[in-house]
């Protein structure tokens, strides 16, 4: 059986519009077959089909899915140690960006004071601005 094919149209079958019978019934067939052999493949796969099984990957934040990625991608046998060092070093640097724009950001909100005069306003820059990053393909 092909697993990452399975894999694959479990995938696409979430991307289904209300009333598409062929795709709901592609997730249902995906979904019992991955349950089923999950338990007799490579860990590695194993831990793909787990994660996928427990959510969607388009439903997932991207920013947040990388990290996961690359731990599963380096312990695969094919790996390609450049590639995972550029994708590390990118995550890194946007990662250093983010917290550099937070940390700005922080000190903007903390000078402005509006915090603690306007007993109406929430303070919730950090989670304001989680939710702006990971909307956003790049920082």
């Amino acid at each position: 059986m092909d697993i990452k094919g399975m894999l694959s149209l479990y995938e696409a079958s979430h991307l289904a519009f209300q009333g598409e019978t062929v795709l709901d019934e592609a997730r249902a067939f995906a979904s019992t077959h991955l349950m089923d052999i999950k338990e007799n493949i490579d860990p590695i796969l194993h831990k793909k089909v787990e994660h996928a099984l427990d959510m969607p990957l388009h439903w997932r934040l991207e920013k947040l899915e990388a990290r996961w990625y690359m731990d599963i991608y380096m312990r695969e046998e094919g790996m390609n140690s450049s590639l995972l060092e550029l994708a590390m070093l990118h995550f890194n640097i946007v990662q250093t960006t983010f917290q550099t724009n937070l940390k700005s950001l922080s000190r903007w909100w903390k000078d402005l004071g509006l915090g603690e005069q306007l007993s109406f306003t929430r303070d919730r820059l950090v989670e304001c601005f989680f939710w702006a990053a990971t909307m956003t393909p790049e920082p």
